[in-house]
């Protein structure tokens, strides 16, 4: 994170905590602010989110969106996601990288679109880390 971003995410925080709906209603609750955060973001604390969260979460407290919903898996992501799969895994079917997701992200995985985007971004990176598959040359093997 450039020190621009991590300017502009303090400044977001700073608006977030100093909302009147924040003052008003969550200031005095712990409790209740991080049962808000998990709902919606699945974090407790706002120094968790991303970006894009803090702007969703700020304009939600003042009044100009809905309630706020956590940034999803993007369509590059899943393509970029799928294709990676198919490439480095033995088992190439939703199935077996749903089974693979819920071991990394240590949750129940049932839908590929309801990962967040740091979820997917995790997960990504894991399967990357797996090893190609390599060809095999069995020519000589005497079974």
């Amino acid at each position: 994170m450039t020190a621009k971003q991590k300017a502009y995410r303090a400044s977001l925080l700073r608006q977030i905590h100093t909302t009147l709906r924040y003052r008003h209603t969550f200031a005095g609750d712990r409790e209740l602010w991080e049962d808000t955060l998990r709902q919606h973001y699945g974090v407790t604390t706002s120094a968790d989110l991303s970006i894009d969260d803090l702007r969703s979460l700020l304009g939600w407290l003042r009044g100009e969106r809905e309630a706020p919903q956590a940034a999803t898996i993007s369509e590059a992501q899943l393509s970029f996601l799928l294709a990676q799969w198919q490439e480095r895994s033995r088992h190439k079917g939703t199935l077996s990288l749903m089974r693979f997701a819920s071991r990394i992200l240590r949750r129940d995985v049932r839908d590929l679109e309801s990962l967040r985007r740091g979820e997917a971004g995790k997960l990504i990176a894991a399967v990357k880390g797996l090893k190609p598959m390599a060809a095999v040359n069995n020519r000589e093997y005497r079974g």
